[in-house]
């Protein structure tokens, strides 16, 4: 899950974190760098 989250901070990675886990529209709410380590945190749970 990390890689996607190191591959690009714009939100090509909040992309796939949206196809991957079903987050929602949440994840293109906060693809901020800051955020990154946060929402991997939450969609693993």
């Amino acid at each position: 899950m990390t890689y996607v989250c190191q591959m690009s901070y714009s939100g090509a990675w909040a992309d796939v974190l949206v196809r991957s886990n079903g987050g929602g529209t949440a994840v293109y709410g906060v693809h901020k760098k800051q955020m990154c380590g946060v929402l991997f945190y939450f969609l693993s749970k």
